[in-house]
């Protein structure tokens, strides 16, 4: 597929902000003509980029009959829209059609989730034991399950990928606990312990009807933790009303020390909501709620994936802050790119971005005996979502005495998509 960006022809002046005239300053492509050009592959080059530059909208001319078949594809896929000029005007514009970068970011029919969608099947409610009147959920994934792979422009096309813990595996359950006893960890989580008694904590979750258990990867070398829960019957459900039944949360830990860094954070953090947003799309939002004085990874959140720190409120067993991402704001900004400085032994950005094929994702377990034995990652806070079996001190990768004072993340007039980060990363 061959893309050629055409000088741009008679756009209007900045001041007219109509849909028009935006449109009329969109990045405009010429595609050659090709009768196998897939629609997928054309997207992700305008917009899955190594950087921050992909733009909002983007024009491309398709001329040719051959293009023809693309362009219903598109129109298909709900991507783009015919044109925005005026009816005069419109016949020029024939052969144009205006691609849409949320639009494409939120397309189940991409590349990146690896389960069936839940968003079209039937609602029905249950009652659940201290939790009320709840919708009665899908089945959960089976232990292992692939549920999302992205190829990472900016780390050269390496696949990002998130599967389901298997509390029965060996591997699953060693690294974990490796992860959990290290000193890095275990100053957040302070759930040190035995092998056997992180096995009966991840079956606990495994088997919680309201919590998924996950595993992320760089290249088949485990990297951080997840747990992945229903909100609103979580205990920050009863802090925030106004949470939707399909609303998300995340509490994670980085464990791996190889994987740590801005770079990385600017990987799995958009990856992670990527995940959620696209897997139910009535899913409206993803909540945190780490410890207040937890600054590093308000601003990993907000930098990362464009989460906002909406207020500090009460746990019995500590003061949180609650960062919110609504899905408008996350496919608004789709903050997929990055912007800093690359570690010198990462390899090279590719150009453009990389779509990872089914095949590409690559077993999680090969990493394992390397990590287990350095495994100084850093948390991101409690392990379950309200009191811990201990108290919990939610740092990012060093001690935070309780009376520092909290350092909200930046707010939603701030970039999330800039360049620097925090040195150390994590969530809860």
């Amino acid at each position: 597929m061959s893309l050629t960006l055409v000088p741009p022809s008679s756009p209007r002046p900045d001041d007219d902000n109509t849909p028009p005239g935006r449109a009329s300053r969109a990045p405009l492509y010429a595609l050659a003509d090709s009768a196998d050009a897939d629609p997928l592959a054309l997207l992700a080059a305008l917009f899955d980029t190594a950087d921050t530059t992909a733009p909002e909208w983007a024009r491309v001319r398709l001329p040719g009959p051959g293009l023809s078949g693309l362009r219903e594809k598109l129109l298909a896929l709900g991507v783009g829209v015919p044109s925005f000029a005026p009816r005069a005007d419109a016949d020029a514009d024939a052969g144009e059609l205006l691609l849409l970068r949320e639009a494409f970011w939120q397309l189940p029919q991409g590349p990146w989730l690896r389960v069936p969608p839940t968003s079209g099947l039937p609602r029905a409610h249950t009652y659940a034991a201290g939790k009320g009147r709840v919708p009665l959920r899908p089945a959960k994934p089976e232990p292992g399950t692939l549920l999302y792979a992205r190829a990472i422009p900016h780390l050269g096309g390496e696949v990002f990928t998130v599967r389901v813990l298997d509390a029965g595996s060996a591997p699953d359950v060693a690294i974990f606990s490796a992860w959990q006893n290290s000193p890095r960890v275990a100053a957040a989580w302070r759930q040190t312990g035995t092998l056997e008694e992180h096995r009966a904590y991840l079956e606990a979750s495994q088997n919680d009807p309201h919590v998924v258990p996950v595993l992320g990867s760089f290249g088949g070398e485990d990297a951080l933790y997840a747990e992945l829960y229903w909100a609103a019957e979580d205990s920050v459900g009863a802090h925030v009303p106004h949470l939707d039944v399909f609303d998300r949360g995340i509490h994670l830990l980085v464990g791996s020390e190889k994987h740590r860094g801005p770079h990385r954070v600017a990987a799995w953090a958009p990856s992670l909501a990527h995940a959620l947003f696209l897997w139910d799309a009535r899913t409206q939002r993803i909540v945190m709620e780490p410890r207040a004085t937890n600054a590093k990874i308000a601003r990993c959140m907000a930098r990362g994936a464009g989460f906002v720190h909406t207020r500090t409120f009460d746990f019995p067993h500590k003061r949180a802050a609650l960062l919110e991402l609504t899905r408008e704001r996350f496919f608004a900004l789709a903050p997929f790119g990055f912007d800093g400085e690359l570690p010198a032994a990462e390899p090279e950005p590719v150009a453009t971005g990389v779509l990872a094929e089914p095949d590409d994702a690559p077993p999680t377990a090969d990493g394992v005996a390397e990590q287990s034995g350095t495994a100084e990652g850093v948390n991101s806070g409690d392990a379950n979502d309200g009191i811990p079996p201990t108290e919990v001190s939610n740092t990012v990768g060093e001690d935070v005495a309780p009376s520092t004072p909290a350092v909200a993340a930046p707010t939603e007039a701030e970039s999330p998509r800039a360049s620097e980060h925090a040195a150390d990363e994590s969530s809860k």
